[in-house]
């Protein structure tokens, strides 16, 4: 990861590291002077010590997406030098806002509760930012959408309402992606959004280098993988379904592993003893799950809706080698650069084209996936990322 590391001039770990760029043996078992050698060595990277700068982060409960736009972004606060706590809406009482500089509400609805400690922020001199990663706050540029019709949507137009009721109570708002941006905009004109993508923390990058190496695959086989997260993705699934059809049935070596929530269409049944289906996991045992196939799929429906979303399946993908073929949207193609990266697809005749050469090809395989490796590696990581929001949260260079 390019992270400096020190030791003691004990074994083979100093051998290692007196041979890296970024790192420092100890030559003295003195604490003092260690402790002085280990800051001096600090210096060389600009590292931010921790002031009392600390931010407070707020949500209704703890899910995937709170994993990224939450903990992640407190990761990149961390990472330079910057302090912060989170709370449930309803534990908001044991927190007193004077210790922090800003706080952010990580998709809320509104409450008297979350108005109430909105208001006392303001009267304070606190701002107040709003951070959401789903195009769901305007539910009449949205309810053409099918998945709405879901019986776990039935109070969706009170709930969009009540996100967009808490949003306009803050003073500016933090993002995932340009099209989402785009959204806010068009609704609250006159508020500043910053888009802070979605990337990888370290925990996680670690886990995907181990599950990397680890997983070892049959060269005889190629299996394409789909990792769905709910039923609003069957839509998407439909988008390729005949063409991922087509080439199970003329390939005899590859396969199909579809993770999470999918009502696989009955037209699989032919050839269901090359298809695995893998249920929900832990985010931490999902690296090896995607590390297990060669290909990975990321259609998504044309909608701008969609066209919202992140490019989270394309990142966990990349850091752990496999190389993606998506649909090619608005937001997609300013990320994935098409056939170096990444592949993109704006009909079922290049989802056939691009997944045919992906089979065929490991050398092209692989090349994909470097790239895309490699631009998550440079990109796509907390400690190299975040420093615009946290500019704009703070308000102040960090």
């Amino acid at each position: 990861m390019g992270l400096p590391i020190v030791s003691f001039d004990i074994g083979a770990p100093a051998e290692r590291i007196k041979k890296y760029n970024n790192g420092l043996v100890l030559d003295s078992f003195d604490i003092k002077k260690s402790l002085n050698d280990i800051i001096n060595f600090s210096k060389k990277f600009n590292y931010k010590i921790a002031d009392d700068t600390k931010v407070l982060f707020i949500g209704e409960y703890l899910s995937f997406s709170s994993r990224y736009r939450i903990e992640h972004f407190r990761e990149q606060l961390l990472i330079n030098g910057i302090k912060s706590d989170f709370s449930l809406v309803e534990d908001l009482v044991k927190y007193n806002i004077e210790e922090y500089e800003t706080i952010v509400i990580y998709r809320c609805r509104y409450s008297d509760s979350i108005n109430n400690f909105i208001k006392e922020c303001h009267k304070k001199g606190k701002k107040v930012f709003y951070d959401i990663d789903d195009y769901i706050f305007d539910y009449d540029k949205i309810k053409h959408l099918d998945f709405l019709n879901g019986e776990d949507y039935v109070d969706f137009y009170k709930y969009s309402s009540d996100i967009y009721k808490c949003m306009s109570l803050s003073d500016g708002f933090i993002t995932s992606t340009e099209n989402m941006k785009k959204s806010i905009e068009s609704s609250f004109a006159n508020k500043s959004v910053c888009v802070n993508r979605n990337v990888a923390s370290m925990e996680m990058f670690i886990i995907s280098l181990k599950a990397k190496s680890e997983i070892i695959k049959n060269k005889e086989k190629v299996v394409i993988g789909y990792f769905s997260g709910s039923k609003t993705h069957d839509k998407d699934f439909e988008i390729i379904s005949n063409v991922l059809l087509d080439i199970l049935k003329n390939n005899a070596n590859v396969h199909l592993k579809i993770g999470g929530c999918l009502n696989l269409p009955k037209e699989f049944e032919g050839v269901k003893q090359r298809i695995e289906s893998v249920g929900f996991v832990d985010w931490k045992r999902l690296p090896y799950l995607i590390a297990s196939v060669d290909i990975n799929l990321l259609p998504v429906e044309d909608t701008f809706f969609h066209s919202c979303k992140s490019e989270n399946k394309w990142t966990e993908a990349a850091l752990v080698g496999v190389p993606t073929v998506a649909s090619c949207n608005s937001e997609l193609e300013n990320v994935i650069k098409n056939n170096e990266n990444g592949l993109l697809c704006k009909d079922k005749e290049e989802w056939a084209d691009n997944l045919n050469k992906l089979i065929q090809d490991l050398k092209f395989r692989t090349e994909i996936s470097q790239n895309a490796y490699n631009t998550v590696l440079k990109k796509y990581i907390t400690t190299n990322s975040g420093i615009e929001a946290i500019n704009f949260i703070l308000n102040k260079d960090v």
